[in-house]
């Protein structure tokens, strides 16, 4: 994925989860994207501290059964992978196993996903302060100028939220100077 994909996803959950902003965003993909898009959700939520309880919390968000196939296996998936011991059929890694579903399989699983990444991230989100948060995506990215500073940083990734009254300070500053 590429930096606009992760910023988007984070756009996507900040404050409200905009399930039908992803369905537009991943029917727009092609198959493999659309894995990548999956599997990323998927990853981040679990980086974010998403475990069994968010997962179950997601999926009856959906009103999908946990016994349901798909939902079963992809609670498996830790990390991209199976984790040893677990009673699931497949040797794939994550990604592989969502390119090989059906257009109809991804569908069903997005809002599952959506919804742990959204969870698990908005938790940590709902803690986090400018003193104590060293993650880029925690920035205030609805601000297009907290965006553009990130576009255009090739060290984008050592940047965090403490850095957004700057970004907008200077942009207030000049937009002063040029009334002058």
């Amino acid at each position: 994925m590429e930096l606009t994909d992760l910023i988007r996803m984070n756009q996507l959950i900040r404050g409200r989860i905009d399930l039908a902003g992803f369905n537009q965003w991943h029917e727009s993909l092609p198959p493999d994207e659309q894995a990548t898009l999956l599997y990323s959700l998927h990853l981040f939520g679990q980086q974010a501290g998403g475990r069994e309880q968010v997962f179950e919390e997601a999926v009856k968000y959906t009103q999908l059964p946990m016994n349901h196939p798909l939902v079963n296996t992809l609670s498996h998936f830790r990390g991209g992978y199976i984790r040893d011991g677990d009673a699931s059929n497949t040797r794939l890694s994550e990604q592989e196993w969502l390119t090989v579903r059906q257009a109809e399989d991804r569908r069903l699983l997005l809002p599952v996903l959506v919804y742990f990444f959204g969870f698990a991230e908005n938790k940590v989100y709902s803690m986090e302060t400018a003193e104590n948060c060293n993650h880029w995506w925690h920035r205030d990215l609805l601000d297009d100028r907290v965006v553009e500073d990130l576009l255009g940083d090739p060290e984008f990734y050592r940047t965090a939220m403490r850095d957004d009254p700057a970004v907008k300070s200077v942009d207030s500053r000049s937009a002063n100077a040029s009334e002058v």
